[in-house]
């Protein structure tokens, strides 16, 4: 099975299991997902790029870890995936001092994940319009 394909359906079975809707419209959340890879693969036909993208939230909100993504999809996506991966946790401060943990962890990423990273925010900011 092809990178992509594979790494939508580990995605879409991971955030099925937990019954993940979208924040902001209440959709399942592959439609996010699906936005995300679909932005990335207009820019790009670099396949770990594309599956990582799929794959973005898995670690930070299924029970997949890092150690599950690097040995479905190898070493390059799961760097991607890691550098996509909040850090900061609750006892790190509030909200403020977490989300300033997570922008310092995101700065230091390969260009390839802050382009993921800006397809992210670029579907979530047009969810946002959308409410």
């Amino acid at each position: 099975m092809a990178l992509v394909e594979k790494a939508k359906q580990f995605a879409t079975i991971a955030h099925k299991r937990i019954n993940q809707l979208r924040k902001y419209n209440n959709q399942p959340y592959t439609v996010h997902l699906s936005s995300v890879a679909n932005i990335v693969a207009s820019v790009t036909d670099d396949e770990e790029m594309i599956a990582a993208a799929w794959l973005h939230d898995v670690v930070e909100d299924t029970p997949a870890t890092l150690y599950d993504v690097e040995k479905e999809f190898g070493t390059g996506v799961a760097e991607l995936v890691e550098n996509l991966t909040d850090i900061s946790k609750p006892g790190d401060g509030n909200r403020l001092t977490r989300k300033s943990i997570d922008k310092k962890h995101i700065a230091r990423a390969s260009q390839r994940a802050k382009t993921i990273k800006l397809a992210d925010l670029i579907d979530n900011a047009s969810d946002i319009m959308q409410t």
